[in-house]
């Protein structure tokens, strides 16, 4: 080939190199267009799928809550007969003393201020309660049992026993708690 006709091969060529690389530019414009569309599509779609993984695990949740609730709503009314009322403090205090009694030791309780609201939810009330016991350890292990068969619903915060040495000799025990009440 001569240099003429690499010359007309290249006049010839020219248009149809600068048409095809105009058109290459535009391509990878294109695609890299469509790449941030189908970027940003595919960060919603991530964004749906997390949301409904959500509210799956809240509806199973929720599931497991009612199965709860439908298997302990039957005990609802043996619970509220177990919370005393307000006026039944002074019985509260003698089944103390009598279970101190049954297993020998020597209690007395004080109760708080008025009783406040514990829950707007269950429409209880809760006073504050100190009790102080004097006895041998094996009579307090007794107590604690007896305490916790007793049909009221008390929650012990602060337990100090001063124990002596050994399980027969006395010790002390004061507990500062919560009793509720209807």
């Amino acid at each position: 080939m001569n240099r003429e006709t690499i010359s007309r091969i290249l006049k010839n060529f020219s248009p149809f190199f600068y048409v095809r690389l105009i058109m290459l530019f535009v391509f990878i414009a294109v695609i890299l267009f469509m790449k941030g569309k189908i970027n940003s599509i595919s960060q919603d779609v991530n964004r749906t799928l997390n949301s409904i993984a959500a509210q799956t695990a809240n509806l199973n949740n929720s599931a497991r809550l009612k199965q709860q609730y439908d298997a302990l709503h039957p005990f609802v009314p043996k619970i509220k007969n177990l919370i005393p009322d307000s006026d039944r403090l002074p019985i509260f205090v003698a089944d103390i003393e009598a279970v101190s009694e049954k297993v020998g030791v020597k209690s007395s309780v004080r109760f708080g201020l008025e009783p406040v609201p514990s829950s707007a939810v269950t429409n209880t009330k809760e006073i504050q309660i100190f009790l102080n016991s004097v006895g041998s350890g094996k009579a307090f292990v007794a107590f604690l049992k007896e305490l916790a068969t007793m049909p009221y619903f008390v929650r012990l915060n602060d337990v100090e026993i001063d124990a002596a040495v050994g399980l027969d000799s006395t010790s002390t025990l004061k507990a500062n708690g919560t009793l509720f009440l209807k």
